[in-house]
């Protein structure tokens, strides 16, 4: 038994050299700069602390600000946050002295017969110090550290998700208001159709089915209206929610988007690397540190713990006569405990731990992955929707110059009333294709902003003093 024991106890040792490896974070290929159609630099726009203001909109700004005062999503972030910091302190408390106060009744084995109904009890003061031999303490402590660090970048990435859909809505807001307009213009065309197309039927010019038609139109241009109104409410209430409010302490007034809300210049060839100030990805990587540092606590338990351990204090007699007959304790000295069977439970727990530092590797390798994935994604979006809204933009030119010829034929008698009706229907049309495309792409900036980690810095987290 006794060569087992020291057997598996110079194992032990032997695995101690390894309990200490350094932390090295993977290596990951990242390609140089991603590809697009042209080269303008986003330097001033991604590293502003408040990448919002790229959008020229001091409505926007004090939103963003609420949000970030009273969201509930990113308080309960940084309570955790600040709840892991003491885990920090609660680990770094292992380095120190343990000093312990007890008072109990004696027990009677320990004494002699004679005693044993004389009520003899102990009052002590114990005093513990493990020397930290292996890293087990400084592993904890790693791991603690680790665990704060990441749950400050999961305040953070909460943060600008937060920061994202403020603005999303916020444009959606500007967007139904812009649409809202066009469509009550749509719908005093549609009613003017409606008017001219009963005049020319109860002249007998035609017959009651483009009355109908005109009729039916203006019905479901109605209905859009009052459909965007609704979803305009909807959103109010969920801009309310994300900035912690009551639906009804929000009052945005009307606005149109385009000329509220200006987009920025993005370009699309950035260096890779940058995605690698994401909190997210900072926050893999912090956890996978935690993972390492857990692998060193387990390697840690197999050897043996040696600690400092002193007593001082006194057996008493009765608490009536608590001086009488009284003997003083004292001692001090090393202790070395080392569990020798334990059903295979430490081997089992290391064994966990490296697994756990597997998946963590995984989990940091996909966070990159995610992220570049997340970058190109908005890349071809924006560009998607800025060719789309030069088409559009070309499309609206057109539109007014047809428009005015249109006016121009109908005041020199050369063109009919129901001409430049529908002309005007098929300009309102492109016209709210437009809104929404420009939507689109301000949502494109947003999406690149987010994807490169929107700037973030730890100094902007609204931490309580």
């Amino acid at each position: 038994m006794f060569r087992r024991a020291l057997v598996g106890f110079l194992a032990a040792l032997l695995a101690a050299c390894t309990a200490g490896e350094p932390y090295r974070r993977p290596d990951l290929p990242l390609p140089p700069v991603w590809r697009g159609p042209d080269a303008a630099s986003l330097a001033s726009s991604v590293d502003g602390a408040a990448w919002w203001q790229a959008f020229d909109n001091p409505e926007l700004q004090r939103l963003e600000a609420l949000a970030l005062a009273a969201n509930p999503d990113l308080q309960i972030a940084i309570s955790r946050m600040l709840a892991a910091r003491a885990g920090v302190a609660i680990a770094q408390a292992q380095k120190s002295v343990q000093v312990n106060f007890g008072a109990a009744p004696v027990d009677a084995i320990a004494v002699s017969a004679a005693n044993r109904k004389s009520g003899l009890y102990g009052l002590a003061f114990s005093a513990r110090y493990e020397i930290d031999f292996w890293g087990r303490i400084a592993r904890s402590i790693d791991a603690a550290g680790a665990a704060h660090e990441a749950s400050v970048f999961d305040a953070g990435t909460i943060q600008i998700g937060l920061q994202t859909q403020v603005a999303r809505t916020y444009f959606k807001v500007r967007e139904l208001d812009e649409l809202a307009a066009l469509q009550t213009q749509r719908l005093l065309l549609l009613r003017d159709k409606q008017t001219l197309a009963q005049l020319r039927q109860s002249a007998g010019r035609t017959n009651l089915e483009p009355v109908a038609t005109a009729a039916a139109e203006s019905s479901a241009a109605e209905t859009l209206l009052a459909q965007q109104q609704s979803e305009r409410a909807q959103a109010i209430l969920q801009l309310a929610l994300l900035l912690g409010q009551t639906p009804e302490s929000l009052d945005i007034a009307v606005a149109p988007l385009r000329t509220r809300v200006r987009l920025p210049p993005l370009p699309a060839a950035l260096p890779a690397s940058i995605i690698e100030r994401r909190p997210d990805i900072l926050a893999a990587e912090q956890r996978l540190r935690e993972a390492h540092a857990d692998v060193g606590v387990a390697r840690a338990a197999l050897l043996p713990t040696i600690s400092l351990d002193a007593e001082l204090g006194v057996v008493s007699g009765p608490l009536s006569a608590p001086l009488r007959g009284s003997r003083g304790l004292f001692g001090i000295g090393p202790e070395l405990d080392y569990p020798i069977i334990d059903g295979g439970r430490r081997d089992a727990e290391l064994d966990a731990r490296q697994q756990a530092r597997n998946a963590a590797v995984a989990e940091y390798r996909k966070a990159v992955l995610v992220a570049l994935g997340d970058v190109e994604s908005a890349l071809l979006t924006r560009e998607a929707a800025r060719q789309q809204g030069e088409r559009l933009t070309l499309a609206e030119k057109q539109d007014a110059v047809s428009a005015a010829r249109l006016e121009a034929a109908l005041t020199a008698g050369r063109s009919s009333r129901l001409a430049t009706l529908v002309s005007k229907d098929r300009a309102l049309d492109r016209a709210a294709a437009a809104v929404s495309n420009y939507r689109d792409q301000l949502d494109a900036a947003l999406a690149l902003f987010a994807a490169l980690g929107g700037g973030w810095t730890v100094a902007q987290l609204p931490v309580p003093d």
